[in-house]
């Protein structure tokens, strides 16, 4: 148990860590201590990870750490940290690493019982404390005076608009087609193949940021969710007959459906244009399962008409896909 060591290395942030800020330091006065103290390294360690966040410090967070403390177990080996602060700058974590009975040593402290431990690391979490009061107040005063920090999220926010910006013509296709909305537009998008500037997929919180961006989005006012259900249904009775009109009469898409009610002047439930989602999900809740003046034997011969000729058309949709 004497004789094996794992050595465990912690910095703040990631850029430390890239840096090599004070990792060479601890990494060599924890290999000054083994060599003097003839001990065998077993294994290394190294973390980037703030040492101090009230109540949120825990061992999940410190994958690390776990992984350190479970060698110790198996090997029955001692923890070797540079400074009792590179473990944690947390009085509760540390007590509870002192509850778990794996010996550790602090080389800035080496000698120091559980209890000088414990006020150690209570000094060490005051003194965190302190500087990010300290941190806090200086960025305050350079604030007055007119420096600024978030100047790369004032460049993201300017490089996000100029995309937006180019795609505009793509979307004012979009939208002089008829299709209105967040999804609708992600999903016209997908369709039409254009290129996403990371090379990922298109999703709706994108979306939405590009048409807030261009000055289209407007946030729903009346969605379907909160409509009175009765309501609901007798509004999706009154379209019923055009949709058999257009659709069974004419045959019309629901593109095309969209575009011809738009042209009559009718509008959805929230005050907007009609496009082919809002006529598939109006069949879809209310239509197509028949309604209230579905009773007569005429309205459920148009409305199974209906329904025969949108299967088949979702069916050849499928074929082509």
């Amino acid at each position: 148990m004497d004789g094996q060591v794992v050595a465990y290395y912690r910095v703040s942030t990631e850029l430390q860590a890239r840096e090599g800020f004070s990792l060479a330091g601890q990494r060599a006065a924890v290999h000054r201590y083994i060599t003097d103290e003839r001990l065998e390294l077993l294994t290394e360690y190294e973390e980037a990870e703030s040492g101090y966040h009230p109540s949120k410090v825990t061992l999940e967070k410190r994958p690390g750490l776990q992984n350190a403390l479970r060698d110790c177990k198996r090997h029955k080996a001692r923890l070797v940290i540079a400074a009792l602060d590179r473990l944690a700058r947390n009085v509760v974590f540390i007590a509870s690493l002192v509850e778990t009975r794996i010996p550790f040593v602090a080389l800035d402290i080496p000698n120091a019982t559980p209890f000088m431990i414990h006020i150690y690391a209570a000094v060490a979490e005051e003194e965190s404390r302190q500087r990010a009061q300290i941190i806090r107040a200086a960025q305050l005063i350079a604030m007055a005076r007119g420096k600024r920090w978030d100047q790369r999220c004032r460049q993201l926010a300017i490089d996000a608009r100029a995309r937006s910006e180019g795609l505009r013509p793509v979307i004012d296709e979009i939208r002089a087609a008829g299709i209105h909305g967040v999804y609708p537009t992600m999903r016209e998008l997908q369709r039409r193949n254009v290129p996403h500037f990371r090379g990922t997929r298109w999703y709706n919180s994108l979306v939405r940021k590009i048409l807030e961006h261009l000055g289209y989005y407007e946030k729903p006012t009346m969605p379907w969710a909160t409509l009175n259900p009765i309501k609901a249904r007798q509004r999706a009775e009154s379209i019923r007959p055009y949709l058999i009109e257009l659709q069974v009469e004419q045959d019309h898409t629901d593109r095309e459906t969209a575009a011809i009610l738009n042209e009559r002047g009718l509008r959805t439930a929230t005050g907007g244009p009609w496009t082919r989602h809002t006529i598939n999900e109006l069949w879809r809740r209310y239509l197509r399962t028949g309604g209230v003046s579905a009773s007569s034997s005429e309205t459920r011969k148009t409305t199974r008409a209906l329904a025969r000729r949108r299967a088949r058309r979702k069916m050849r949709s499928r074929t082509k896909g």
